[in-house]
């Protein structure tokens, strides 16, 4: 078993210890600072369980890199099936960094679930279920194009919204 032993060495590596939280903001990266506090809000709110754990700065910038984080991974369709918070707010929350495109996009997105938005996860993929189709995935396709073309830089509006 020698060689079984050797697949799980990496479990006997010591973690690499995180900064303290005060090192967070000596961040000069936009980038790196901007995931690094990711990281920290998403564990705050237990990974989007427990969103009233948020000031309401915090939301936003939850709703907004959780937004990002799954059109980039998915599209818009992987964030309404998998996003335990209301939908609705995410305009608001992408003009509240400053992203009024990226808001409009995410209006247009919406839109496309024919005006019913349920903030219940069940319920709305439910209603994902019932209009699937060519129809819906296209405009949910363009709307994914549209945000991916980046028109706006999420992370450095994301990093002075938090820094002000």
């Amino acid at each position: 078993m020698e060689g079984g032993q050797a697949v799980f060495d990496f479990l006997k590596k010591k973690k690499p210890e995180r900064p303290a939280p005060s090192a967070l903001w000596e961040e000069t990266d936009g980038n790196r600072f901007v995931t690094a506090l990711s990281a920290r809000v998403a564990e705050k709110c237990a990974y989007g369980d427990d969103l009233t754990a948020l000031s309401p700065a915090e939301r936003v910038f939850y709703l907004t890199q959780t937004c990002e984080e799954e059109v980039n991974n998915g599209g818009f369709d992987q964030l309404f099936f998998n996003a335990g918070f209301d939908l609705r707010e995410l305009p608001g929350a992408f003009r509240a960094i400053g992203a009024p495109r990226t808001g409009d996009i995410c209006v247009r997105a919406l839109a496309a679930l024919g005006g019913e938005v349920p903030e219940d996860l069940e319920a709305r993929r439910e209603v994902l279920a019932s209009r699937e189709g060519e129809a819906l995935t296209a405009a949910l396709g363009a709307c994914d194009e549209a945000f991916l073309r980046y028109e706006e830089d999420l992370a450095a509006l994301n990093a002075a919204y938090v820094r002000a």
